[in-house]
């Protein structure tokens, strides 16, 4: 890590790591995510025992 990475990782909080993942996986990791989010409650409705 050089001076400059390790001053905006103090400054953000994280290492910004460019090319770490080809497209594909990429690709997949985006599915991933979008199928469990898709299974995931709405948050924007109120269910039992929450304030709306």
């Amino acid at each position: 890590m050089t001076e400059e990475e390790r001053y905006f990782f103090d400054l953000r909080g994280y290492v910004l790591i460019e090319i770490a993942l080809s497209q594909d996986e990429l690709k997949g990791l985006n599915a991933l995510f979008d199928e469990q989010q898709a299974s995931l409650p709405d948050p924007r409705r109120a269910g039992p025992g929450t304030w709306s």
